[in-house]
């Protein structure tokens, strides 16, 4: 069905980091974000998405992707623990403590 294309696409994201294939993983997550509708599974790909950029050392499009799937999903404690880190990674020091009080508050 066409409703579960974006789930195929994520399911290939998820192979694709598997086998060390950055942009490939890249490019398939991209797609499923495209096709999902649904706020909450958006938030996850974005979540994912932030990982495969992670991986690759592309820590500035890590951030803006845990920023999005903070936003589609607030309380989602996973997505803010990995926007922390994010801006931990880039030095964002005093928004990384911000972020990572917002979870322990949860």
């Amino acid at each position: 069905a066409k409703t579960d294309a974006w789930q195929v696409h994520a399911n290939l994201a998820l192979a694709e980091i598997a086998s060390k294939r950055p942009y490939e993983a890249r490019k398939a997550m991209e797609r499923a974000i495209a096709l999902c509708e649904d706020p909450k599974d958006k938030a996850r790909l974005y979540n994912n998405l932030g990982f495969v950029y992670e991986q690759s050392n592309k820590n500035n499009q890590a951030q803006y992707a845990y920023e999005r799937a903070a936003e589609l999903s607030p309380g989602d404690l996973l997505a803010l623990r990995n926007l922390a880190y994010s801006f931990q990674k880039n030095a964002n020091y005093a928004k990384a403590i911000e972020t990572y009080k917002r979870v322990l508050e949860r």
